[in-house]
């Protein structure tokens, strides 16, 4: 048995060296494949899309799932892409409970004022993918499922005859959907025949898509990711309150809404480092500066290992003693030996994006509860 064979499931962070965008892909104990969120720079051009170039490079035509945690380009900007170049067997949906009010928030959200608030692209990716998903369910040729706090999504033999790998939904509550639903329908006038977007007025809630943002909790025996998703502080409070989770225990953590302090409660990295402290991966938001220096110093010091996936856009000059540090497997060194076949079975030379267009953190897992990782070419925090 080879190297990469005796790690049994995977899960592989990317993101841009530029500090915008995420992407994150799943092999599960049976060999299947899925997505959670893709960035792609310039959508619909597959050659550019990071993640349909990791997957071909493997043989991969057909994705068992593809989810799309919220309505960010951030996070949706290469979804399309997906369905392109894959079979797709089944979409996880974040759980908004008025879909028609969100598509006219970005149709209708062009008055200066909104302008702040408005995706890139206008949100014309985003009702383009609605429309593929809609076409495709009509077909017959797409499972569709909202992903909710304490739903699992996902269900298959795991790597150990006693237990199943499983996917479950840690976000949003129903409170944290009822929230959102009424925050929108705030945006609009109801007098007409049709809701109309009213002016964004001083001191107004402000449009927040993380709200409704999902996150993911897989679990095989005694190993447990978290993928954080953008969930904010009060989705977290939302979910160690209700949830029915025997266990937020994590060998792996993707830190929620890039570091942020806004992206974790009280109590919720003492949940996670419960048994023992996690490996811990954040993908940076250059635009917000991202992560800083408090969130980081309160993740690291519930994590073993922390890393990013870019270096160059971690831009707080506060950082101080947390400056993220190149992690580049050198060749031949036996560092992270399963970690170091793995990256160059899946990122042949010929096709692998440069070290200027994205970073991959990789975990190689197993149900008795380690990690085997590596960055290529993302950077580690030295947990000091």
């Amino acid at each position: 048995m080879s190297l990469v064979e005796a790690s049994p499931w995977e899960v592989h962070v990317i993101g841009p060296q530029a500090g915008y965008g995420e992407s994150i892909i799943v092999k599960t104990p049976q060999g299947h494949w899925g997505v959670i969120d893709s960035y792609n720079t310039t959508p619909g051009q597959l050659e550019t899309n990071p993640t349909v170039l990791w997957l071909k490079e493997r043989g991969v035509n057909r994705l068992k799932f593809l989810a799309l945690t919220h309505p960010h380009a951030d996070h949706y900007w290469g979804i399309l892409d997906l369905f392109e170049a894959f079979e797709v067997e089944e979409y996880w949906r974040f759980g908004e409970q008025t879909p028609h009010l969100l598509w006219l928030l970005f149709e209708q959200a062009k008055p200066k004022a909104w302008q702040e608030h408005a995706e890139p692209d206008g949100g014309h990716l985003l009702q383009r993918l609605h429309t593929e998903v809609h076409g495709r369910v009509k077909r017959k040729q797409l499972v569709v499922r909202d992903v909710q706090l304490d739903n699992r999504v996902y269900t298959e033999a795991g790597t150990d005859s006693s237990s199943n790998f499983e996917i479950w939904g840690l976000a949003p509550s129903s409170g944290q959907r009822q929230r959102y639903a009424d925050m929108l329908k705030s945006y609009f006038d109801f007098t007409g025949p049709y809701p109309v977007l009213k002016p964004l007025t001083v001191g107004q809630e402000q449009p927040d898509h993380n709200m409704i943002s999902t996150a993911f909790l897989i679990r095989d025996g005694q190993s447990q990711i978290v993928l954080g998703g953008d969930v904010l502080k009060e989705g977290w409070h939302d979910c160690l309150q209700q949830s029915t989770q025997s266990s937020f225990t994590a060998t792996v953590v993707k830190a929620s809404h890039h570091g942020s302090t806004n992206g974790y409660c009280a109590k919720l990295w003492e949940k996670f480092s419960s048994s023992a402290k996690p490996k811990t991966v954040i993908t940076p938001y250059i635009r917000s500066k991202l992560p800083r220096k408090e969130g980081v110093q309160h993740i690291a010091s519930y994590s073993s290992q922390v890393y990013t996936t870019s270096i160059q856009a971690i831009v707080d000059p506060d950082l101080g003693p947390f400056r993220f540090q190149r992690s580049v497997l050198p060749r031949g060194s036996g560092r992270n030996l399963i970690s170091e076949v793995l990256l160059k079975q899946a990122f042949k030379t010929s096709r692998r994006p440069s070290s200027d267009a994205y970073g991959c953190v990789s975990f190689l897992m197993s149900g008795n509860g380690p990690a085997d990782s590596a960055s290529y070419p993302a950077g580690e925090l030295p947990v000091r």
